[in-house]
């Protein structure tokens, strides 16, 4: 397998489950008639966009994919305060990331990438780049269900809407 075709389904998919989680959300908290403090609150937004020191899922898999395809990767302010806001920010990282020229990410297994702490393409990728976004989707997903909602893992699984 090439590296586009690592990097790009993987995150392309979970994106996806993780816009999932985030509709469920919405519907749990109009559903109960309350604010659902999960998005007001820090901790989910800081691990769907970039809201502490680190970067999160959002952050991992535009500066992985973005590195490997040789390009820097788009900046989005960190203001999301809405489920709706948390899942444009999403579905604007998806279009990024399928922008990207596929053969340019493939052919980055032949050169290194300069990353701090990074040792190579597919050590990058394998090492870092996946391993982060799993811990942040992967976080969030906990979040919500800690919360109240409805989650499974079939919605981790099986995003709505994926490619």
């Amino acid at each position: 397998m090439s590296l586009s075709e690592i990097a790009v389904p993987t995150f392309v998919r979970l994106l996806g489950s993780l816009s999932g989680f985030l509709d469920k959300a919405a519907a749990h908290a109009e559903a109960k008639k309350s604010i659902l403090r999960c998005c007001s609150d820090a901790a989910l937004p800081r691990h769907v966009s970039a809201r502490s020191a680190g970067t999160a899922c959002v952050g991992f898999c535009k500066g992985t994919t973005a590195r490997l395809a040789g390009s820097a990767p788009p900046k989005y302010p960190d203001e999301e305060k809405a489920f709706e806001e948390l899942k444009a920010r999403l579905t604007r990282t998806v279009e990024f990331i399928k922008s990207l020229d596929q053969a340019v990410i493939s052919a980055a297994a032949d050169r290194d990438i300069t990353f701090p702490g990074g040792e190579g393409t597919q050590r990058h990728l394998v090492l870092s780049g996946l391993p982060n976004f799993y811990f942040h989707v992967t976080t969030a997903y906990n979040i919500l269900r800690h919360r109240g909602v409805e989650l499974g893992k079939r919605d981790f699984l099986s995003p709505r809407g994926s490619s």
